[in-house]
């Protein structure tokens, strides 16, 4: 399998950009997935008691995902070569971030009625806000990508979050953002990355498809 071991549920959120990168740069890898009645025996072996974990070089690991996906893609050649742009991958990363946080009540929200609201609050102000900039961002950079001329892991992470958004939140939730849409399906073109969306397992724990 290779000397790489990415865990995390059996979901796609913080752990398919990882994945992405992995099956852009060729690289073989252990998708490791915690199912739902592992996780409490799982849990308190992990030093940070959190998920994702990577798995490397003879057994040395690291966990937060966006500190593993900027290391991965240094090391696959999926980041710019220039300090700035680098620092510009990880700007939109955390940004997408904190767009994450934001949409994460209304998954973890029980109550039907309550989650409504989230939802359509979200539609009016949330994403018109965060989407549209980051389609202004691909837009000024030329329309293809979120930084520089060519795919970067900043690429798969937003690419990851808006197909998420789209599918648990409004199916039509980037229609009317055309720099997203084109820079999204440059994403998914990626030979290895389409046929990994095709045959990829359906992502789901504690109830949560995505």
């Amino acid at each position: 399998m290779g000397d790489y071991k990415l865990t995390y549920f059996d979901l796609k959120v913080l752990a398919e950009p990882a994945r992405w990168i992995f099956l852009a740069a060729g690289q073989k890898f252990e998708d490791d997935r915690i199912q739902a009645a592992n996780w409490p025996a799982t849990k308190p072996t992990l030093q940070w008691g959190q998920l994702p974990v990577l798995t490397f070089d003879g057994g040395k690991q690291m966990s937060q995902s966006v500190a593993i996906c900027e290391f991965l893609a240094k090391r696959f050649n999926l980041t710019p070569n220039d300090p700035i742009d680098q620092a510009r991958c990880l700007e939109m990363v955390l940004h997408v971030q904190e767009c994450r946080t934001k949409w994460a009540p209304y998954y973890l929200e029980a109550d039907p009625a309550k989650r409504e609201e989230i939802r359509k609050d979200m539609i009016a102000n949330l994403f018109p806000t965060f989407l549209g900039k980051f389609n202004d961002v691909v837009t000024a950079n030329g329309g293809n990508y979120i930084v520089g001329n060519t795919v970067t892991w900043a690429d798969f992470w937003l690419t990851n979050f808006l197909e998420i958004w789209r599918d648990t939140v409004d199916p039509t939730l980037i229609d009317n953002y055309p720099a997203l849409k084109k820079q999204m399906a440059n994403v998914q073109a990626i030979p290895a990355i389409k046929e990994w969306i095709q045959k990829r397992p359906q992502s789901s724990l504690f109830g949560f498809v995505m």
